[in-house]
């Protein structure tokens, strides 16, 4: 069962099943934070929560920049670049700050700009099953 899960992801590795949805490019935006199964982000216009489709809905538009956990202002947060999953599209690799994954949806922080991919079933099951 292993091989087969492994043959699997390197044949869906070599396809990348990525589809882009959305461009958020009119805020800058710094990280994702998941808060009781809901998907939240930073902005320099304040939080905002993102729903499963992509839309934005502004949360506190008082708290400008990073946050943290607990939907505060994160004084200590510094911009680093980062991995992007393996089987996420090259364009913007070695410019992304942040990821996260909501339901079938991959939302990725790059430049400052949010990108919302929506991603194979196919590969949810293998970033699941394979512990990615």
């Amino acid at each position: 069962m292993l091989y087969f899960l492994y043959f699997l992801s390197v044949i869906t590795a070599s396809n990348n099943n990525f589809i882009i949805k959305k461009i958020h490019d009119d805020k800058v935006f710094y990280n994702f934070i998941s808060y009781e199964n809901e998907l939240y982000v930073g902005s320099n216009k304040g939080i905002f929560k993102i729903n499963s489709g992509g839309n934005l809905a502004l949360f506190n538009k008082s708290i400008v920049g990073q946050i943290n956990s607990n939907l505060e202002k994160n004084k200590n947060f510094k911009i680093k670049f980062i991995k992007t999953p393996e089987l996420y599209p090259e364009i913007y690799s070695n410019s992304v700050t942040d990821f996260a994954y909501l339901e079938d949806n991959l939302f990725i922080i790059a430049r400052g700009k949010l990108l919302i991919y929506k991603t194979s079933y196919t590969h949810l099951i293998l970033l699941e099953v394979l512990g990615q």
